[in-house]
């Protein structure tokens, strides 16, 4: 194997997260596989080709995973919410029925 590594690969993860972070009016997560790395094989197929017998299997893969993501990110949005919008004690007024 030839290890290749994509020059723009951080950058282009932290413009992506960028992106989504900011865009309120998105619903849903974006769910990807993010590659830093790829190879060639020593006088076989080069990174792209394997990309192109593999693809199909990665589809399906990440199918199956995507699942676990999504549901991983909904209970992350719940929690988020809740920070959002906590209760404040200096905020609110609290009244006890019957007090007085």
């Amino acid at each position: 194997m030839r290890l290749r590594k994509d020059p723009d690969a951080y950058q282009r993860l932290l413009d992506g997260n960028y992106r989504w972070v900011t865009d309120e009016s998105r619903q849903t997560p974006q769910v990807q596989n993010f590659r830093v790395y790829e190879f060639d094989e020593i006088d076989g197929r080069t990174a792209e080709e394997i990309a192109e017998h593999t693809q199909e299997k990665l589809i399906r893969l990440n199918a199956i995973q995507n699942k676990d993501f999504v549901d991983a990110f909904r209970l992350m949005n719940v929690l988020r919410h809740r920070r959002q919008t906590p209760a404040h004690p200096g905020d609110q007024t609290m009244t006890l029925a019957g007090a007085g």
